[in-house]
């Protein structure tokens, strides 16, 4: 899954890109943490191979999923904080829940990915 993480922040850059041609700055921004799941995918093996040879003595697929999981926690702050930008109550509580599902199914398909190896 590690190329599907890359798949995913490339789409979500292609989106804010459209967003920020249309003029629509409020928009490109909002998107981009979307992307932060799937970094935290591609940086969890690093990161937990540091946490592990700093002595941590929980097993490797635990940390990653510790790793997606603040990814996790990281997006849905931000996504909370950035939603004050939205034009609307009405757009506000829809960005956040699209946001928040969208972040919830990536991190659970990829924490699922990393147990089954």
């Amino acid at each position: 899954m590690l190329m599907e993480s890359w798949a995913i922040i490339l789409l979500i850059l292609m989106m804010a890109g459209v967003f920020f041609r249309g003029r629509k700055l409020n928009y490109a921004v909002m998107t981009l943490p979307l992307g932060m799941v799937p970094v935290a995918r591609i940086l969890s093996g690093p990161i937990a191979a540091a946490l592990r040879g700093m002595g941590v003595p929980v097993s490797v697929p635990f940390l990653r999923c510790g790793v997606i999981f603040i990814g996790l926690a990281a997006t849905c702050i931000t996504v909370w904080g950035l939603s004050k930008n939205a034009p609307s109550l009405r757009a506000r509580r829809g960005y956040i829940i699209v946001s928040y599902l969208f972040s919830i199914c990536i991190a659970w398909v990829l924490m699922g990915d990393v147990l089954m190896l």
